[in-house]
């Protein structure tokens, strides 16, 4: 399981696994035919549980966004901002935590669209 821990209140994220380019890109993939897309593309898929080590190997200019970029615009985490990927492994549960600054533009979309649901 997947959450976002964002202002103060704890959202769920509906994804099935992560798509990784092996530097900095990371998608959340939220469904099978997204899946096949991402590793049509040369996109390594992990489960949502490796997302902490994916975020700690990754470059700099790592961000955290959906793969369906064209529906769910703007990032759970921009380009070049720091988050705290926290993991439960008694829970399956990982939790993401961005600084303070970060401001995430599209959130009342994601939740419209049925990905972030309020926890």
């Amino acid at each position: 399981m997947l959450k976002l821990y964002y202002k103060d209140k704890m959202y769920e994220i509906k994804a099935q696994s992560i798509a990784f380019d092996g530097c900095h890109k990371i998608y959340l993939i939220t469904d099978n035919n997204e899946a096949d897309e991402a590793k049509s593309y040369g996109y390594k898929l992990a489960p949502v549980g490796y997302l902490n080590a994916i975020w700690d190997a990754s470059c700099p200019l790592r961000f955290i966004s959906f793969w369906d970029v064209e529906n769910l615009k703007g990032n759970i985490i921009p380009q070049c901002r720091d988050a705290e990927i926290q993991l439960d492994p008694i829970n399956d549960i990982t939790t993401i935590v961005p600084d303070d600054e970060v401001e995430i533009e599209f959130l009342e979309d994601y939740i419209k669209a049925g990905v972030v649901r309020y926890a």
